[in-house]
C-alpha cells in the first residue's frame, strides 16, 4: 500500500535537539510505560473484585499519544498509520490500548488500535516470509473480551532507555517490533531491533479530562 508522501520539513539539528529535550521534560513527570501497564492490567482485570472507593471498573480502552524518538507522531493518512512531523495543522491520532489477559501478564501483552475502536493493528506473514504490520477492521473491545490468545493482534510491551521510552514486540513474530522509518510520512511497520528503523517510542496517556 502506498501513502501520500509530503515533502519533508527541513529543521535545523538544534531544533531536533530542543524538541527531544522538550519531549523528555514532557514525560519526566508522567508514569513510565511499565507503571502505566501495571495500572492497566489492574484496572481492567475481570477477576478483580469491584472497587468501592475508586471509579467503577473501566470498559473503554485507554488512549495514548505515541511518538518516536525522532519526534514523529503516529497519525492516520489515507487509512494507513504513518509517522510524520507534527504541527498545528496535523490531526492528533490517539491509539487505543487494552490488555490481553490470555497471555503471560509479565510480558505486558496488549492490543493496539485506533481511537474509533473498530480498527486494530495486526501482524501477519507476507509473501516473502517477513511479517507485515497492518491496520485491520477488527473491534479492539471484541478482542479484549474474546478470551483468546489472538497473538497476531498482540504486542508485548516494556519500558526501556531508563524508563523514558518503550517498545512493542509482536507476540506472533518474536524479535520483530513496531517501528518507524527515519523518513517522514512512511507507514508504521515491523522491524528488528538494531537496524536503521526506529523501535523506541514516547507514550503519554491522554487525560480523561482533556
Amino acid at each position: 500500500m502506498e501513502s501520500h508522501i509530503c515533502k519533508p520539513c527541513r529543521m535545523e539539528p538544534q531544533m531536533h535537539t530542543k524538541q527531544r529535550m522538550a519531549s523528555e521534560r514532557r514525560v519526566s513527570n508522567k508514569k513510565s510505560w511499565d507503571e502505566e501497564m501495571i495500572a492497566l492490567f489492574c484496572d481492567y482485570n475481570p477477576a478483580s473484585p469491584p472497587r468501592r472507593i475508586r471509579a467503577p471498573r473501566e470498559t473503554e480502552p485507554r488512549l495514548f499519544r505515541i511518538w518516536d524518538v525522532s519526534q514523529k507522531f503516529l497519525i492516520l493518512m489515507n487509512n494507513i498509520l504513518v509517522a510524520t512531523s507534527r504541527d498545528s495543522m496535523t490531526p492528533e491520532e490517539l491509539l487505543a490500548v487494552l490488555p490481553n489477559h490470555s497471555l503471560d501478564p509479565t510480558l505486558q501483552p496488549i492490543f493496539l488500535g485506533l481511537n474509533d475502536k473498530t480498527h486494530t493493528l495486526s501482524c501477519m506473514e507476507s509473501g516473502d516470509g517477513e511479517p507485515l504490520l497492518n491496520l485491520v477492521e477488527r473491534n479492539i473491545l471484541d478482542l479484549y473480551s474474546s478470551h483468546e490468545e489472538s497473538k497476531s493482534f498482540t504486542f508485548y510491551s516494556r519500558s526501556n532507555n531508563q524508563q523514558q521510552t518503550c517498545c512493542f514486540e509482536s507476540a506472533a513474530f518474536p524479535g520483530w517490533f513496531m517501528s518507524t522509518s527515519t523518513e517522514i510520512n512512511k507507514p508504521v511497520r515491523l522491524s528488528r531491533e538494531g537496524g536503521p528503523d526506529i523501535t523506541n517510542f514516547y507514550c503519554e496517556r491522554k487525560d480523561p479530562l482533556e
